[in-house]
C-alpha cells in the first residue's frame, strides 16, 4: 500500500512501514550567464555598446544588458572566492 501526504511518501507492506522524506528542488537566484558581452543590430553582431530602441523598433533588452557578464564588463562585479 501507498500513500502520501505533501512531500511524505508512506509506503506499508506485510505489516512493515518505510517513510520517505522528499525535499523539493532548492532554486538560486545565481543561473550562469551566457557569456555574451556584445551587442547586434540589423548589420552587425559584434557592437560595444547597446543600439537602443524600443520593443517596436531598434534591438532593446539584448543578453548583453543584463546580468554577471554585464557587470563585469562595468567593472562593477565583486569577486567571490579565491580563484
Amino acid at each position: 500500500m501507498k500513500f502520501r501526504v505533501g512531500g511524505l511518501a508512506l509506503h506499508a507492506s506485510l505489516g512493515a512501514a518505510l517513510i520517505v522524506l522528499v525535499s523539493p528542488p532548492v532554486l538560486s537566484n545565481r543561473i550562469n550567464d551566457t557569456g555574451i558581452t556584445t551587442f547586434g543590430d540589423d548589420s552587425s553582431n559584434n557592437l560595444t555598446a547597446d543600439p537602443g530602441g524600443t520593443s517596436t523598433t531598434g534591438f532593446p533588452g539584448q543578453d548583453a544588458s543584463f546580468g554577471r557578464d554585464a557587470a563585469s564588463t562595468a567593472g562593477t562585479l565583486k569577486k567571490v572566492g579565491g580563484g
